[in-house]
């Protein structure tokens, strides 16, 4: 079966025929064109949602840890400034040391 139409009935000259069916092949492709680009814009933009969560949920877990290490060492320091100067740097190290791993987990 042809996608062509029948020119031998139509009293259309074979030309204009001819442009006609181009021009419903070329609207099909237009078609088909536009739908597998909606496609892959909706995965795109689900990829975008799923490492946004997943990001999200690093940055979450980074920070309650430091909280945490923050809170454990404040409380071993028992007031000492020498103390707290030391939990202050493994603190800033701990972060460092996590934002470089989500930096990179993360990056294109």
């Amino acid at each position: 079966m042809s996608i062509l139409p029948d020119v031998s009935r139509t009293n259309e000259p074979r030309g204009s025929a001819l442009i006609s069916a181009r021009a419903a092949r070329t609207a099909r492709r237009a078609d088909l064109d536009m739908f597998e680009h909606r496609v892959e814009a909706a995965v795109r933009c689900d990829f975008d949602i799923a490492d946004t969560e997943a990001l999200a949920d690093a940055l979450g877990v980074a920070t309650d840890e430091e909280l945490a290490f923050l809170r454990e060492f404040r409380a071993k320091a028992n007031g000492s400034e020498a103390a707290m100067e030391l939990v202050a740097r493994k603190i800033e190290m701990f972060s460092t040391i996590n934002n470089r791993r989500i930096a990179r987990r993360f990056s294109s």
